[in-house]
């Protein structure tokens, strides 16, 4: 079976095919009380249903809660239950382990204008165990379990994009923590089949694909990044064990500056990457006028925005505080029909590090997402 989640949509929905692609089934989770839901990840648990995380925008306290939605094996909803730690309240994945409880990676940005990461325990009914710190200037996120009782969290910091791995029991107590100075910015983390972890995501300094694997004792086994001929920049964004002790990874590329989705299948060593252009952005949507979430988010100093028109025509690009004061004009564009991209670089403008809302209006249409500034 394969369930797919789909997020930053009207309406939040899971579906769910056979192996070959063929459609069962399609659960949509509208909720007027969820204002602005985006879901963030979802896992099967152990009772064959499902739980979603994600977060949603409180507008009248100008706050941003944490929510899980908890299914049965067909979609319907059991619970749901929000989680406000701070202002900002963000979980990000979510992993169940055998004590059925579930652990996710918690961003949470305060009144002091700096990200937290926190690592979360929960009871399979929404009851929190255990909030745990982790790091500062960074969210914690993409959590993988590694035995039965123990558990890893991966994280970029936005100063020099660092990686944090942190390797923690069922009880909250921190193992090891390593701070890496390999510039990648983690999209994935995964534990493999000998217990070492894999960190996949961009690198940086190269705007190509970075892995690190590191053992369980905090050491690097290997560092590799590949860039495939015929694009100019890869990232991952997931990564997974295949049965032939490989990875495969899926991410997005840069072809001739369009968007394309990839995918890329490796040795167990990450050898001979076959990169595979699956679909280009700009001919996968129809008629639609769609903004996408600029990448990369959280950011430092810059940003890309992307968004599709179906005509060209005019577009206008500004930037507003959670008071819903705009604090930038990004100009009126006359953009072409298709895919078009800008730079949003904060030096430009006196903004401090905190949550902002892009907004793009294109004829009578208007669209908007959150952007994280931390500096």
């Amino acid at each position: 079976m394969i369930v797919d989640l789909l997020c930053y949509t009207n309406v939040n929905f899971l579906l769910k095919t056979d192996k070959n692609g063929n459609f069962l089934w399609r659960k949509n989770y509208p909720d007027t009380a969820l204002s602005g839901a985006r879901i963030w990840d979802f896992t099967k648990t152990l009772d064959n249903g499902f739980i979603l995380c994600g977060e949603y925008d409180a507008y009248e306290s100008l706050t941003v809660t944490g929510y899980l939605t908890k299914t049965d094996s067909a979609g319907n909803v059991k619970w749901r239950k929000s989680y406000v730690d701070s202002l900002y309240t963000s979980l990000n994945m979510i992993i169940q382990l055998p004590d059925s409880c579930y652990y996710l990676g918690e961003s949470v940005f305060g009144t002091t204008n700096v990200f937290y990461g926190y690592a979360k325990k929960i009871k399979n009914n929404g009851d929190v165990v255990w909030t745990k710190y982790l790091l500062s200037d960074a969210g914690a996120g993409y959590p993988v379990q590694v035995t039965n009782s123990t558990i890893a969290f991966s994280s970029s910091l936005s100063q020099g994009f660092h990686n944090v791995v942190s390797y923690i029991d069922t009880a909250s107590n921190i193992i090891w923590q390593k701070s890496d100075s390999f510039p990648t910015q983690v999209k994935s983390l995964n534990s493999v089949f000998n217990r070492s972890l894999v960190i996949s995501g961009l690198a940086i300094q190269s705007s190509s694909i970075g892995i690190r694997k590191l053992s369980l004792t905090d050491s690097i086994i290997f560092t590799k990044t590949f860039l495939h001929p015929g694009f100019t920049a890869v990232s991952t964004h997931c990564t997974a064990n295949t049965n032939d002790n490989g990875f495969i990874m899926a991410g997005q590329a840069s072809i001739n500056l369009k968007g394309s989705i990839l995918i890329v299948k490796t040795d167990s060593l990450f050898n001979a990457p076959l990169i595979t252009n699956i679909s280009n952005i700009s001919e996968s949507i129809k008629d639609n006028f769609e903004l996408y979430q600029n990448y990369p988010n959280p950011f430092n100093s810059s940003t890309s925005v992307k968004f599709y028109i179906p005509e060209s025509g005019n577009a206008k690009l500004k930037i507003y505080d959670l008071l819903g004061r705009e604090v930038s004009n990004l100009g009126n564009h006359f953009c072409l029909k298709g895919l078009n991209s800008f730079l949003f670089n904060t030096n430009q403008y006196s903004l401090s590090s905190g949550i902002y809302v892009l907004v793009v209006e294109y004829k009578s249409l208007r669209k908007s997402n959150k952007l994280v500034l931390m500096k």
